[in-house]
């Protein structure tokens, strides 16, 4: 499918695109449905999947420009190929988050019960006022920098392989943190946050500040 803007709903079914199909819109791309939305391969301006009761999924590859909003209320989201280009990220799921993207993976705003956020040859960049809320675990991985503003999880692991990873907001965590920094420094520094049990391990300088014990 090809259009300009492009709105696809099932109001109490499924949205399904055939396995090697493509959406391919040069503006703004709707996707809607009560159960499931599940995609191959889509390229837009911006996207928008929501899942009222069931899961948002993508098998191939998906190419934003610019902003990518997907909710699953009920279920889960998996937009993981390792090719993926996701614009900015805001992402809300009743239950796991799995997100990846070939550069830089750029957040928003996450809630979700669990989150596995990965950037395989970019960076995770949290936006400014951004927030990562996540009851379960939350699990942040880079090629090169992992840079957060606001984080709450039960469990957090942070981790960037050749780059530093940092905080300019406030991180709570309510169970371990585990920070790792390969080649970087970790500067995860707020006199506010609340980090549970830390675990860090850096190439280069370590600086690590909690409100509390």
């Amino acid at each position: 499918m090809t259009a300009g803007n492009a709105t696809l709903t099932s109001v109490g079914g499924s949205v399904v695109e055939s396995a090697g199909g493509t959406v391919n819109v040069s503006g703004n791309a709707t996707l809607s449905a009560n159960n499931n939305v599940v995609l191959s391969n889509v390229s837009a301006g911006n996207l928008s999947l929501s899942s009222t009761s069931g899961s948002v999924t993508d098998t191939g590859v998906v190419n934003v420009s610019g902003a990518t909003t997907l909710v699953a209320g009920n279920g889960s989201i998996t937009v993981a190929n390792a090719s993926s280009a996701l614009g900015t990220v805001t992402a809300t799921a009743g239950n796991t988050v799995n997100l990846a993207s070939a550069g830089n993976l750029t957040l928003a705003n996450v809630t979700a019960g669990n989150a596995t956020l990965t950037s395989v040859g970019g960076s995770v960049v949290e936006s400014a006022g951004g927030t990562v809320n996540v009851s379960g675990n939350a699990t942040l991985s880079a090629a090169n920098a992992v840079a957060l503003s606001n984080v709450s999880a039960g469990n957090l692991s942070a981790t960037s392989t050749t780059g530093s990873v940092t905080d300019t907001g406030v991180v709570n965590v309510s169970g371990s943190t585990t920070l790792v920094a390969g080649n970087g420094s970790i500067t995860v520094a707020n006199a506010s946050n609340a980090l549970g049990t830390v675990t860090a391990t850096a190439g280069n300088t370590l600086n690590v500040a909690s409100g509390g014990t």
